[in-house]
């Protein structure tokens, strides 16, 4: 399997601001204390925290050695006509106030805590998170996310303007498998793909992309075996997946 892609630069800004929270509304811009009366919706606290991380980054065109966590395929493989090393191209972002973000994150926890069941706030966290390069806080993130949602069954999760998730939408499962993917083209977070699959199957043992992503992984990693059994338990899981079915002939032609 191919582990690099070459794909046209994309403008991630507002795609990522997007992810992080999609409550963008307006907000005066003085907030500069957590202490706040209870009772305030999530879209308040998402507000707050869009405002603080605006004036936070800036978006620029970066080129590096490697892929940050949160750009994922979205790059342009330059290489080098002398040395044939290759390089990323990529819309990134740098931090240019650090006590903006800090802010931005703070109220994004207090969001959390005053209103658990609103997702976007968490994800919003973890996204932010990515966007900071910082990909075992994002992991920690989205685990916390999946065990109070498991522990927590009978509650309704909610995005913005309290709206109820559809559950047909598999929002979580999207997005776990997103991480994952951003982790198997990152360089220094691919680490964090195994955990990231692991963590789907533990959200939803019955989702075959995950037994799939794992098996991605385990393949790397030269256990072919392993691979093998995962993929298998993927197709019980999914018996008219094609891509399922061409992933294990291959492996067991190179048994």
């Amino acid at each position: 399997m191919n582990t690099k892609q070459t794909l046209s630069i994309s403008i991630l800004l507002m795609l990522l601001l997007s992810q992080i929270c999609s409550a963008c509304g307006n907000s005066n811009g003085n907030e500069t204390s957590i202490d706040v009366p209870s009772g305030k919706s999530g879209d308040y606290y998402a507000d707050v925290f869009n405002e603080h991380l605006s004036k936070g980054i800036s978006t620029e065109i970066h080129t590096d050695a490697y892929i940050p966590l949160y750009v994922g395929t979205e790059a342009m493989v330059l290489r080098d006509s002398v040395t044939s090393k290759e390089y990323y191209m990529y819309s990134g972002y740098s931090v240019v106030d650090t006590l903006q973000i800090d802010s931005a994150l703070a109220w994004l926890q207090k969001g959390i805590e005053e209103c658990p069941q609103r997702l976007d706030l968490r994800f919003g966290l973890a996204a932010t998170y990515r966007m900071l390069d910082d990909g075992d806080k994002a992991y920690a993130i989205m685990e916390q996310t999946v065990n109070w949602i498991l522990a927590n069954k009978k509650a309704e999760l909610t995005w913005t303007a309290d709206v109820a998730v559809d559950p047909q939408q598999q929002t979580v499962e999207s997005a776990l498998h997103d991480y994952f993917t951003n982790c198997y083209y990152s360089t220094s977070f691919r680490h964090l793909g195994i955990k990231f699959a692991e963590l789907g199957i533990k959200y939803n043992p019955k989702h075959s992309i995950f037994y799939n992503d794992k098996a991605i992984m385990l393949l790397e990693d030269g256990d072919k075996a392993g691979a093998l059994k995962l993929m298998k338990k993927a197709l019980e899981l999914s018996p008219d997946d094609e891509l399922i079915r061409s992933n294990i002939k291959y492996l067991e032609s190179e048994k």
